[in-house]
């Protein structure tokens, strides 16, 4: 090779290197840009999600500490009266028994915001009971299994996986005309996986992401995406529906 020919070799072989410089200094600015966006949107959901769970406590408390006392106050100096006829004891009574109804609605809104179970006993206990309260309803058999009542995961982060569940009951009693539901947690290494199963009319996944997916949807995979977890969607019209989620545990 002579000189002539070196130098073109030479320049060709740095103009190469620059080049393949530029391009990783390109795919590298590139993934932490994404990466910055994708903390971004995380950092809003969770702003997003915190907001409403403040909002919904403020409301429970509001809740307990002023309505409730004052419909339970209503209750007693109704109760104290002294009707002067049949008409007004009859009166009585209903006004008694609406009163009643009032409170038992309270105690049922507040524990559907923010469930007593959840703070004192723990996620798994809390679904048992929400699941019992919709079977008692009679539209809807639902089971909660786990091998554990009490799951290994951050404390805080068992109001999310509550909140996911719960959306995905309501969406199957909306939509799915399911007969029979079932809920089932396992705890792995670093992991926690639960599945999500009915037996409804099911809904074309692909088509429905298309049209952009339901407002319950996306909250369930928002809250699934804040706690670095993953979400498997199965299903297909007269298929029923299948959730698999996979959460990192309190370990990982």
């Amino acid at each position: 090779m002579d000189t002539y020919e070196t130098k073109i070799y030479i320049a060709l072989l740095i103009g190469g290197s620059i080049l393949a410089l530029l391009f990783i200094f390109f795919v590298v600015s590139l993934m932490k840009h994404q990466k910055k966006n994708v903390t971004l949107y995380k950092e809003k959901v969770q702003a997003e999600i915190n907001t409403l769970e403040n909002e919904r406590s403020r409301f429970v408390s509001d809740l307990h500490d002023d309505f409730g006392p004052v419909l339970s106050s209503v209750k007693l100096h109704v109760a104290s009266l002294s009707p002067s006829s049949p008409e007004d004891e009859a009166l009585q009574q209903k006004s008694l028994s609406l009163i009643n109804d009032m409170l038992s609605q309270i105690h049922q809104i507040a524990n559907n915001l923010m469930p007593n179970a959840l703070r004192r006993k723990g996620v798994v206990i809390a679904l048992k009971q929400f699941a019992d309260d919709i079977n008692n309803t009679g539209k809807i058999n639902i089971s909660v299994t786990s091998e554990s009542n009490e799951l290994n995961v951050v404390k805080e982060n068992e109001i999310h996986i509550y909140r996911i569940i719960q959306e995905a009951i309501h969406n199957t009693l909306k939509h799915s005309k399911a007969e029979r539901m079932s809920i089932n947690f396992k705890e792995a290494p670093g992991e926690i996986h639960f599945t999500i199963d009915d037996n409804g009319v099911g809904y074309n996944y692909d088509a429905h992401r298309k049209n952009s997916l339901g407002l319950g949807l996306k909250n369930i995979i928002s809250r699934v995406e804040m706690l670095n977890g993953e979400i498997f969607i199965d299903t297909a019209v007269g298929k029923g529906t299948h959730y698999s989620i996979i959460i990192p545990n309190a370990q990982n």
